[in-house]
């Protein structure tokens, strides 16, 4: 099953909007810095703002670009 999830970081004030087939081993790419450039490379404490899962992946993909579109990481931001 798959998740959409949002990372915050307090340090970049910024938050990461993603989907995944497997959270746990996504999330551990993410604290470990395994994709270099990538957007939470440069954040050293992000947590887990939000997260839904046990999701079919097409559901999880659908969600995150709805909250992408919509440009939530400025809706919550305020």
């Amino acid at each position: 099953m798959a998740a959409v999830y949002i990372l915050y970081s307090a340090e970049t004030d910024r938050f990461y909007i993603g989907s995944c087939r497997e959270f746990p081993d996504r999330f551990e790419q993410h604290i470990t810095k395994y994709f270099p450039g990538a957007f939470t490379y440069r954040a050293t404490d992000a947590d887990v703002y939000m997260l839904i899962e046990n999701l079919a992946y097409s559901t999880s993909r659908k969600i995150e670009q709805h909250i992408k579109k919509i440009k939530a990481g400025q809706i919550m931001k305020t």
